[in-house]
């Protein structure tokens, strides 16, 4: 089974290959300053967690590219930071491409999503005491449809990058790849999400948690005395160490599935005839 296949890969990859981290570790001191700051003012890590954001955007897409790269690189055998740097630069444009085709798409479905829920609401509430509930369950029915064609989209197109940077498809041809991929292989897409969700979530959810105890506008609210720096650079580092660990497991695995259902979609080719 691919996920089963997948996850054996992993770790042997990953212990390996350590210098796979090194991006992610780099993704997240650049995320530090906006930690500090909300340790000296709450408002100025709004401003640079917004402005982190915007460069973000620009710089995900490379990211990207140079981990898949990587990560493809170090399920064969060992790989370096100048994989990286090749895989990031080769396949930028085309995943950033995808990136923007995939953000209008979500615009859309989120819109129609949008509208229909204040749509619902404005006819059960023009409707008074019920002439106007079979429009708003009408138009929760076109909002649920809307919300189940989005899950269902992201779903097939999940596996883009890693078809853009292992197949070398462009940005339209990796969008189709991985609906292709998909496609026949719903089973086992299907159980990796789930599993690869579920760590996300699980991982989520603990850094939440750990986010109160790192908040010193959180910490005021349950403890009568603010816990000193230390404390919070503590936690941070923690949950920063962590979310390097799990980050390098995910990519690394996701590559590794992509690579099992792709060679399992592949069309056999058939030995020429004997003359």
């Amino acid at each position: 089974m691919a996920v089963l296949t997948a996850l054996r890969q992993t770790p042997g990859a990953v212990w390996r290959n350590p210098g796979i981290a090194l991006p992610l570790i780099a993704l997240v001191l650049l995320q530090a300053p906006s930690f500090a700051a909300e340790l000296l003012d709450p408002l100025l890590a709004v401003v640079l967690s917004l402005g982190l954001t915007a460069v973000f955007v620009f710089l995900i897409p490379f990211f990207q590219g140079g981990i898949i790269g990587m990560a493809d690189e170090a399920l064969d055998g060992s790989t370096s930071l100048g994989t990286f740097l090749s895989a990031g630069k080769s396949n930028y444009l085309s995943i950033f491409g995808a990136y923007l085709l995939l953000l209008a798409a979500n615009v859309v479905f989120g819109i129609a999503v949008f509208f229909a829920f204040f749509l619902g609401v404005g006819a059960a509430y023009v409707g008074g005491d019920g002439g106007g509930g079979g429009a708003s369950v009408a138009v929760a029915a076109i909002g649920l449809l809307a919300l189940v064609g989005y899950l269902l989209f992201n779903f097939f197109v999940q596996f883009y990058s890693q078809a853009i940077v292992v197949d070398a498809h462009g940005a339209i041809g990796g969008l189709k790849q991985s609906f292709g991929v998909v496609r026949r292989n719903l089973l086992a897409t299907l159980g990796y999400s789930l599993l690869a969700g579920a760590i996300a979530i699980g991982f989520g959810l603990f850094v939440a948690v750990l986010s109160v105890f790192a908040s010193p506008t959180s910490m005021a609210t349950l403890t009568t005395e603010t816990p000193p720096l230390a404390w919070f650079a503590g936690v941070g580092l923690v949950g920063g160490l962590l979310t390097v660990v799990l980050g390098t497991f995910l990519a690394v695995f996701a590559v590794a599935f992509y690579r099992e259902i792709a060679a399992e979609s592949a069309p056999q080719q058939r030995p020429a005839p004997e003359l």
